[in-house]
């Protein structure tokens, strides 16, 4: 069963990630007002927010780690494998910067991208999104663990855990006086404070409860990053930047599962909104290389060309990779399956 209103969600999140690096591109200082908003930073972290309510969803009627594990991957590799090949077969012909990061890092930075461990092994990302996908593969193993130690009865305890160490790795990054990436672990963060959501419209959770939860998230992001860009400084993005981005993606996802008004909404169900959400992985992935070719080939029709063909790419991409590669996850899981295989979720 799939709600609107989350693909409606990943159409904004996608939209906003697209919107910050091609207005970046295009005329940075004329849209500076709507860059100092920071729609990159809200993007993804409105992704982990759903993210986490999605993961849970999508084992509502039991989990088993084989099953889950297989499907996660053939949900993540299939297009992101599609496009790393792109971009490293362009390189080979020369194009930058892809050219210049296979000529650095050569094949050990081609496996490790490929194994998406390249930000862990100190080579550069052929595809600048996939950072956020390695953080997803720590999120399904955080969210694996939990639910083989007791399920959804954690995931109030996970939600105030992940604030409260997100609050300690800024203390101590004040007083060690080096500036760790907060970033990373308040999108861990995110996704946990999205199960919590998860838990709580599946009537497991009280609203109260719920409430506090994305208080106390909301007060550690803050905190977070009032040290990583308020005490220290980061050469792209601003103190402002990050709280706008942050707080406004856990607005806008609080206010969805406040509201069942919103949920319901006529805008949710919008054709275009609701195909934006489904291919808007697809989006993700293809729009950078997209808008580094289109803006050196013609510049100044940035700003129409990279969309269009963004979508049309997206739109393949999803239709002959992403959704087969779904498919094939199911069918290698069914395989997979055994008699007792499936643990049901603990209550």
């Amino acid at each position: 069963m799939r709600l609107d209103y989350l693909d409606f969600l990943r159409c904004v999140a996608a939209v906003a990630v697209f919107a910050q690096h091609l207005l970046e591109r295009a005329d940075p200082a004329r849209f500076r007002p709507f860059l100092e908003l920071g729609p990159g930073i809200f993007g993804v972290a409105l992704f982990f927010l759903i993210s986490g309510f999605v993961i849970p969803h999508s084992v509502r009627r039991g989990f088993a780690p084989a099953d889950f594990a297989v499907r996660r991957l053939f949900r993540v590799f299939p297009a992101y494998l599609t496009v790393l090949a792109a971009v490293v077969a362009l390189g080979a012909l020369g194009l930058q910067p892809w050219r210049g990061t296979l000529v650095a890092d050569g094949p050990a930075g081609f496996v490790a991208n490929l194994a998406l461990v390249q930000e862990y092994t100190g080579h550069a990302a052929l595809l600048g999104v996939s950072w956020t996908l390695s953080l997803e593969f720590v999120w399904y193993g955080i969210f694996a663990l939990v639910m083989l130690t007791g399920g959804e009865r954690h995931a109030f305890a996970l939600t105030l855990a992940a604030s409260a160490a997100l609050v300690a790795l800024s203390l101590v990054a004040l007083l060690l006086d080096g500036r760790p990436p907060l970033g990373r672990f308040a999108m861990l963060g995110a996704a946990a404070l999205g199960y919590a959501a998860f838990v709580a419209a599946d009537g497991r959770l009280s609203r109260r409860r719920l409430w506090i939860a994305f208080a106390a998230f909301a007060l550690a992001v803050g905190v977070s990053q009032v040290v990583a860009f308020g005490y220290f400084s980061h050469p792209k993005v601003t103190l402002f930047n990050g709280l706008c981005g942050w707080l406004g993606a856990v607005a806008v996802f609080w206010a969805f599962q406040r509201h069942a008004a919103l949920r319901e909404a006529r805008l949710c169900r919008h054709p275009l909104a609701r195909t934006l959400g489904r291919i808007s992985y697809s989006v993700y992935l293809t729009h950078g290389p997209v808008i580094l070719i289109w803006g050196a080939a013609f510049g100044g029709m940035l700003l129409l060309g990279a969309p269009m063909v963004t979508f049309a790419l997206s739109l393949a991409l999803f239709a002959f990779v992403e959704r087969p590669g779904i498919a094939a996850g199911r069918r290698v899981a069914g395989w997979l399956a055994r008699p007792g295989a499936v643990t049901e979720v603990r209550r």
